[in-house]
């Protein structure tokens, strides 16, 4: 293989551009990954929020549609869905 001006182009540039496609696809993973994560503690909140609010008469039915309001919106999204359950209650 001889190392000339049109091979060397063609190395960068398919470097170029598999640098770019890392870069595009790797930003949707980490916000999917960073959702997953919140969702799993909001879920965590809710479960530990059942069992101490279990002592006062209030629980939150954990599912994936609360954990992802939890996740996603945090203590706000937990204070909508504390208020959405007195509010159909």
């Amino acid at each position: 293989m001889t190392w000339n001006f049109t091979t060397i182009a063609l190395l960068v540039v398919g470097f170029a551009v598999l640098y770019l496609l890392v870069w595009i696809f790797i930003k949707p993973v980490k916000f999917l990954l960073k959702i997953a994560a919140n969702s799993a503690v909001g879920s965590l909140f809710l479960i530990l929020f059942n069992y101490a609010g279990s002592l006062f008469g209030l629980s939150i039915g954990v599912n994936l549609y609360s954990a992802l309001v939890c996740g996603l919106l945090g203590v706000p999204g937990f204070l909508l869905l504390l208020c959405s359950k007195w509010l159909i209650v």
